[in-house]
């Protein structure tokens, strides 16, 4: 039998999360998502990884381009399908303390606005909280999921938010206050911070207004499908898709609420920032203690390593010299000395000697936060 018509496959799902994805495979999910996809790592150590990862050279700027949204990315490459896709990239995780301080202690990680990016950065106090058994709130939990439901379902740019008169005027005075607050600030990596407020009130208020929007929808008109397997009845909801929302003042003073917040925490965070030596200090403790600092290396074949914050990019064999005699006092390494009449002209090469007991971590203590 010859069908009058090609049949139409099913659509393809949207796709909201991301976890593991190569830049390639984000591009190409993204083809199909340009509203945006949120991508989650519980450890954002390993993301921190691969961007300087071998093979990986393209994830940092694909990042970099994609948390600013709407990144327009054209691929032409022999071998591969390419195309164009307009990406958005949402990152969120966590990290471990002492890993995060790493990260964050690798300049490149603060020139470059990989950390600037990050808005809702927080490190929070460790305190000891009472132990709670309490029950599931279902009903804010219902909430929840029908305004990501509601969300996921609009349109990509079906929504126009715009500031109310009101808040139009309170937004202009913390433009001022926020270019004076920058201009008084001396340290680099707060400024590149704080300069991303501009723009990072606007959509945090646009958010919460939206948010607040698609909440109240009146779930009319209602449709009926048929399931063509069983031949029973659905019942589906239509919203009628908003197409202005406004942002009110008070949603305007909930998002600089927030920020005023979180600015505390990205003061606490610059300031935990290691510096220089001390930097390069822990990141070669790291290496002594995993065993890859080996007897008889020299500082220059350290750098060549490539390793994060030891690299080429980032320092040089005399700052690595530097630093591992400031470790010499702590009992990790000590200089090998070098032998009568095989000194070359110059200052010589320093070749270093592991304390066998670095791996395990018996010897003097550096911080690292």
């Amino acid at each position: 039998m010859t069908l009058p018509f090609k049949p139409i496959g099913p659509e393809m799902p949207s796709r909201l999360v991301v976890n593991d994805s190569t830049p390639e495979e984000i591009h190409e999910i993204a083809k199909t998502n340009p509203r945006g996809l949120f991508y989650y790592r519980d450890e954002l150590s390993g993301w921190a990884a691969e961007l300087d990862m071998t093979g990986r050279e393209g994830a940092r700027s694909t990042f970099l381009q994609g948390m600013t949204g709407d990144h327009h990315h054209t691929v032409d490459r022999i071998g591969r399908d390419g195309g164009h896709a307009l990406v958005t990239l949402s990152v969120f995780g966590s990290f471990q303390p002492h890993l995060f301080v790493n990260f964050f202690s690798d300049a490149r990680n603060v020139a470059d606005g990989t950390i600037p990016r990050f808005q809702f950065l927080v490190w929070p106090d460790d305190r000891r909280l009472p132990i709670l058994d309490r029950q599931v709130n279902a009903v804010a939990k219902a909430q929840y999921r029908q305004v990501i439901r509601r969300l996921a379902d609009l349109p990509d740019k079906s929504v126009e938010i715009h500031l109310s008169k009101d808040a139009q005027q309170l937004y202009f005075t913390f433009q001022k206050e926020l270019a004076e607050k920058i201009r008084q600030e001396s340290n680099p990596g707060k400024r590149s911070h704080l300069s991303k407020y501009e723009g990072g009130l606007a959509k945090i208020a646009g958010l919460l207004q939206l948010v607040d929007h698609v909440a109240a929808l009146p779930e009319t008109p209602k449709i009926s499908m048929v399931c063509m397997e069983t031949g029973d009845t659905q019942t589906v909801p239509i919203l009628e898709e908003p197409k202005q929302v406004h942002v009110d003042v008070e949603h305007f003073q909930r998002a600089r609420n927030l920020l005023e917040y979180l600015e505390t925490h990205m003061h606490r965070i610059y300031e935990s920032k290691l510096e220089g030596i001390e930097y390069r200090k822990v990141r070669i403790v790291e290496h002594l203690k995993d065993g890859s600092i080996r007897d008889g290396m020299t500082a220059n074949e350290i750098v060549h390593k490539g390793w994060a914050g030891l690299s080429q990019k980032v320092t040089s064999g005399y700052a690595i010299d530097a630093a591992l005699e400031e470790l010499v006092p702590l009992g990790w390494v000590r200089p090998i000395p070098v032998k009568p009449g095989t000194a070359r002209p110059g200052k010589p090469t320093v070749r270093w000697e592991v304390n066998p007991a670095a791996q395990m971590g018996n010897v003097g203590v550096v911080s690292d936060a």
